[in-house]
């Protein structure tokens, strides 16, 4: 009678594990309409930018942006723009630090942790619109919170 019990519970083990192991191998699909995160719902848009004054494209501040990308010089650039997850009216420009910028232009405009505009900026129509903001939209002059994470320059403009 011991012997058979023993086989009896020996057996119920392995059809656990190999159960237990089908269940693991059986990709489950989840309905994606409901529960995408917000991060991959919002627009970004990949822009090209000049940094400079805006009325004499000289100086401190965002003299155009544009989408696409432009090749790399002291005061040029490449980056994603989104609107940040925090607040809708802040936008995040997003620029990798080994293909967004050259290393000049870091050590100028982004080194410092602050990011400065000596005018306001106003929002190209285009890009207004992929960024889904009604109307004309700014980015008032001032200092700007730049954060760095791995290789990546956030600069953070308030809208309005």
């Amino acid at each position: 009678m011991k012997f058979s019990i023993k086989i009896f519970l020996l057996l119920a083990f392995v059809l656990t594990e190999l159960s237990l192991s089908f269940a693991k191998a059986i990709p489950i699909e989840a309905d994606c309409t409901t529960s995408t995160p917000n991060y991959l719902m919002k627009p970004k848009i990949k822009i090209s930018f000049i940094i400079a004054r805006h009325r004499d494209c000289d100086g401190f501040g965002i003299c155009d942006w544009n989408v696409g990308s432009v090749g790399r010089t002291q005061n040029k650039g490449n980056g994603v723009l989104y609107q940040d997850d925090a607040s809708r009216n802040t936008l995040v420009l997003e620029i990798s630090k080994t293909d967004g910028i050259t290393d000049e232009c870091y050590n100028k405009y982004f080194k410092t942790g602050v990011y400065t505009m000596e005018d306001d900026f106003p929002i190209p129509s285009e890009i207004s619109k992929s960024l889904e903001y009604p109307g004309i939209k700014t980015i008032p002059a001032g200092k700007h919170r730049i954060v760095e994470i791995n290789g990546l320059i956030y600069v953070y403009f308030p809208v309005k």
